[in-house]
Order: C-alpha cells, then structure tokens, then sequence
C-alpha cells in the first residue's frame, strides 16, 4: 500500500515542481529496486539457512533454480555444488538415467553422463551382439564367442556397465 501512496505523490508532484521530476523519478526507480531486491533476499534467506550459504550465492543460485528444486537436491545430496549438471543431465537424458549414473559413480561426475550413457538394453549379452555386429561384418575378432553372454563376461564387461538395463562406458 506505501508504493501505491509514493507513486500518487509522485504523479500529483509533477505539475507542481517542474525542476524536480527527474530527481522524483530516480527516487521512485530507486525504491523500487531496493523493493524488489529486499523481497528477493527475504525469499532467498529461508533457502541460504538450509543450505548454509552467503545470501548473495544463495540470490545466484535461485536466478537458475526454483526453490524447492534446491531444497529437494539439498536434501538428497546433501550440498549444492553439482546442481546445474545434475539438472541439465536430467534435462537431456531424463531422471532414470542420471540416477542409474548416479548409483554407480556418484554425483560428483554427473557432468559425465553423456559420455558414458550408451543406451538402453535388456540384457548384456544383447549388447554385446549389437556392437559385434555394427563394428565387425566380415571377420569376428578372436575374442568374440558366439556365447553372447560370454562374449559380454570375457571381454566387454571390462570397459562397459550395466546397471538397470543402461550400458555405461567406463572409460569417460
């Protein structure tokens, strides 16, 4: 109600002092971004308390992130240094898979997920057929058995994962 006041004053000041309505104007922009800053550090100030960060990161923080993203991330992680990959690695590739990731190789790494992600399959030794095939069309290398299970358990486990039907490669 006291923004709405100072703009009448302001509005009824202008026929009366000429020479100052530049100096009213800056005046009413002024408040107004003390106003806006003043709700944005008190919106800021409950997430900076749980997160125990200074107010201004905090304010930085939540230009990218909504608040209870923050919060929600916070708590499962338990601190918000990789939050903008973990959300952009969420964004490309979806929740399931950043957290398949996530349980192998932790959230430090997150910002790995698009080298290591190479797809989706129902078992490793349909994998293991798929690359065969797409890399080796005349001559089989000596290490592919026609067991493609074995083929996945003798050779190709050692460069790859798989953890809830995703192969990830190990060598990011």
């Amino acid at each position: 109600m006291k923004m709405f006041n100072i703009w009448i004053v302001f509005s009824y000041g202008h026929g009366i002092i000429k020479e100052s309505n530049n100096y009213f104007f800056i005046m009413a922009f002024e408040f107004l971004k003390a106003w806006k800053l003043n709700k944005q550090v008190n919106d800021a100030l409950p997430v900076a308390e749980v997160i125990d960060w200074d107010i201004l990161s905090t304010l930085d923080l939540l230009e990218d992130h909504s608040k209870e993203d923050i919060l929600s991330y916070f708590e499962r992680f338990g601190d918000v240094l990789y939050i903008s990959e973990f959300y952009q690695a969420v964004e490309d590739f979806g929740e399931s898979i950043v957290n398949s990731f996530i349980d192998l190789w932790g959230v430090e790494d997150v910002e790995h997920v698009e080298d290591a992600y190479n797809g989706e399959y129902r078992s490793e030794a349909e994998f293991a057929e798929e690359l065969v095939s797409d890399c080796f069309t005349n001559d089989l290398p000596y290490w592919v058995a026609i067991d493609w299970q074995n083929t996945w358990d003798s050779a190709l486990r050692f460069d790859y994962d798989y953890h809830d039907g995703i192969i990830w490669r190990t060598c990011w």
